[in-house]
């Protein structure tokens, strides 16, 4: 492994991190369910969790519902 900056003076411009990224929320996950155990509930744990809205727009359902709105409406407006 080498910092960025030496890979961008190697010419390198992009890096991928998908095994870092995997393990980086394997971690997490790990520290949470201990957390878990330890506290016995989740509430305190609460400043750990995503929005449920931040949650939706990351995965599409925002996205995903209009269109489903979009085309119940064309489909209506054919009828």
């Amino acid at each position: 492994l080498l910092p960025f900056a030496r890979l961008r003076e190697l010419g390198f411009a992009i890096v991928l991190l998908p095994v870092d990224t995997l393990l980086v929320a394997v971690q997490a996950i790990r520290d949470f369910l201990a957390a878990v155990k330890a506290r016995d509930d989740v509430l305190s744990l609460k400043d750990r969790y995503m929005p449920f809205r931040d949650f939706n727009e990351l995965i599409g359902v925002t996205a995903q519902l209009a269109l489903a709105e979009r085309y119940t409406d064309d489909a209506r407006s054919a009828t």
